[in-house]
């Protein structure tokens, strides 16, 4: 009787170990943001589904940010940015789904005249 108490005992904690191990295992969607001009950029915003940041990213600095968008279909991820009157609009990811994980680089490195920026993203 006492072998049997013990071998659940053990078959629980296993279980609850596994579930956490699991369910902790979220990666999200890593975005990491790297301003290589001479000026701070304010207003940068990283819209995704049910949600958005907006963030302001120091001159040659570089921000992460790591997202865990919920309860969606379908949708994409794209960074957003205002100046001189001229919107802007960077994807970042074209297509994401709820459980998605994922990496992206956006470098920013010069801006153009009319206040877009130049902007580079790379998708990991």
């Amino acid at each position: 009787m006492r072998k049997g108490l013990f071998f659940l005992a053990i078959l629980l904690v296993i279980s609850v170990i596994t579930v956490a191990l699991i369910v902790g295992k979220q990666e999200g969607i890593s975005i990491t943001v790297h301003n290589n001009l001479d000026q701070s950029l304010i207003n940068l915003k990283i819209e995704y589904p049910n949600g958005s940041i907006i963030a302001e990213v120091a001159a040659i600095s570089k921000m992460k940010l790591q997202l865990y968008p919920k309860y969606f279909g379908e949708g994409s991820i794209k960074l957003q940015y205002e100046a001189q009157g001229v919107e802007q609009n960077e994807m970042i990811f074209g297509y994401i789904e709820e459980g998605f994980s994922g990496k992206a680089v956006v470098t920013i490195n010069s801006i153009k005249p009319n206040g877009q920026l130049e902007v580079l993203v790379q998708e990991d």
